[in-house]
């Protein structure tokens, strides 16, 4: 609900002053509400913008202020994220780890990184419960191969 702050007070401060409660009047299109709040940004006179009203655990009614809803999977710079990608990667290190310490150092290939790769990428989704389709194994082997691929130059 949008609410404007007519009045407030601040009416508690932690010992240590990093928590504090006002006490606000807000203006709605539902007339004025006298609440509590933790809100710094709602606890100044004038402030405008959504809130919401909640009961904090020992019944108290108080409001916060609503945030713009997250965009997901872009950022500001547009940059999208590619779970496979970080799955990829996070598959190629295990699998480094795990020839590491089954082998010996001159039996370690780039070909068999890339296979237990492939495996471990599959064993998530797996664990997840999610399905492994075959467009994932593609998936899996072009992040995979995109990977050894870079790091073999």
């Amino acid at each position: 609900m949008q609410a404007r702050t007519i009045n407030t007070e601040q009416i508690w401060q932690s010992p240590d002053g990093t928590r504090k409660i006002w006490e606000v009047t807000l203006k709605t299109d539902a007339g004025e509400h006298r609440i509590k709040t933790y809100s710094p940004k709602i606890g100044q006179l004038g402030f405008e913008g959504d809130v919401q009203s909640y009961r904090n655990p020992r019944g108290d009614r108080f409001v916060k202020q609503l945030l713009p809803a997250k965009k997901e999977a872009a950022t500001a710079s547009g940059y999208s994220r590619d779970d496979n990608a970080i799955k990829a990667q996070w598959a190629i290190g295990q699998a480094i780890n795990l020839a590491s310490v089954k082998m010996d150092k001159s039996e370690i290939t780039l070909p068999l990184i890339e296979k237990y790769a492939r495996e471990l990428f599959a064993t998530v989704s797996r664990v997840k419960g999610e399905p492994f389709t075959d467009a994932h194994a593609a998936e899996a082997e072009k992040h995979i191969q995109s990977f050894t691929q870079a790091a073999a130059f």
